[in-house]
């Protein structure tokens, strides 16, 4: 199982950013709870220096609201500088920018440049990760472009499908 603790145990100096991708709020409505168990869980398992989160509604603000009360730094990746949250989630998403260890604009537009803008932040996520957090139920959309550019790069994925509440690891192979 990937894990980074026993390496911090004999020694090594290892660091290590999570990044969370999931579902947004309209598709996990009544199973929040799982989800915060299943992340709260993942954090406290792989100790993190930092947690990355997309800032969209939903899973990433639960995310980075559940890394904060754990005292681990988040960084917030915008997909763009203007960025907005929904009028539900204005709370949370303010809460998590104010106390952010780093913000990162992925574009620097001020208005809305188009819906690639999300597979951008998703990449940029993945590449600076050691490990993904996936709430995914296998259905098609932005969570699953994450996913699958997360496997394209060998990263770490632990999924978890909030439908169902299964949980899946998918380790990286290492070169040896």
């Amino acid at each position: 199982m990937f894990r980074v603790d026993g390496f911090r145990r004999i020694g090594y100096n290892v660091k290590v950013k999570i990044a969370v991708t999931g579902h947004r709020s309209e598709k996990i409505a009544g199973l929040e709870k799982y989800v915060g168990t299943f992340l709260g869980y993942q954090f406290g398992f792989h100790q993190p220096d930092a947690v990355i989160v997309g800032m969209a509604a939903g899973v990433d603000l639960i995310a980075g609201g559940i890394a904060l009360d754990l005292n681990i730094p988040v960084v917030a990746a915008r997909p763009w500088a203007g960025h907005k949250p929904r009028k539900d989630d204005v709370a949370l998403h303010d809460h998590i920018l104010a106390n952010a260890a780093e913000i990162v604009n992925v574009n620097d537009a001020e208005k809305y440049p188009g819906p690639w803008v999300y597979s951008r932040r998703n990449e940029w996520m993945v590449d600076h990760a050691q490990l993904l957090l996936a709430v995914w139920d296998g259905s098609t959309g932005g969570t699953a472009n994450c996913y699958n550019y997360a496997l394209a790069q060998d990263l770490g994925i632990v999924t978890f499908n909030p439908q169902t509440r299964e949980q899946v690891q998918r380790e990286p192979i290492v070169p040896f």
